[in-house]
């Protein structure tokens, strides 16, 4: 039975759940697609944010910064940027499903500073230093939902939940 056959399945009968359809279709190639059309909405741009000069790109999530160093690869920001998106917007309907969450954290200043090399996040103002979760490059790992990599675990999923 192929992919289409199974979600058809699925729809098909009543009984099945929200749960069982999402447990499908995340076992499938289509995350990648989901992902790659969230990207579509989280767009990455220069900014002039005061104590994040040497981060020199940003996507903002809902109100939140998620910021990168230069060597950083596009992929993993926006990667990083879908896992806040997703922890603010579970049901990915476009609006955050608890404002007063997102509320506190922007009142609280906090961000998400994604570096290349260690020191890329030592020349942030230390203003600003205190408010930024970091996320290393090698650590963040967008193929690990695809290919499920044993030993390879993504820690933007730990990282950005902090």
């Amino acid at each position: 039975m192929n992919f289409d056959e199974t979600i058809q399945n699925l729809v098909d009968d009543n009984k099945k759940s929200d749960t069982a359809i999402k447990a499908t279709v995340s076992n499938s190639e289509s995350v990648v697609i989901s992902e790659a059309a969230a990207s579509a909405h989280l767009a990455v741009t220069t900014h002039s944010d005061s104590g994040y000069e040497p981060l020199t790109r940003k996507v903002d999530v809902f109100g939140i910064g998620i910021y990168a160093a230069a060597g950083v690869a596009e992929n993993k920001l926006i990667h990083a940027a879908n896992v806040m998106a997703e922890y603010l917007d579970n049901d990915e309907n476009g609006v955050v499903d608890n404002q007063l969450i997102v509320d506190a954290i922007i009142a609280s200043k906090a961000t998400v500073g994604l570096w290349k090399n260690e020191g890329d996040l030592d020349v942030i103002t230390e203003g600003q230093r205190r408010y930024t979760m970091d996320l290393g490059d090698t650590e963040t790992r967008p193929e690990w939902h695809v290919n499920n990599l044993p030993n390879a675990f993504d820690a933007s999923l730990e990282e950005i939940l902090h």
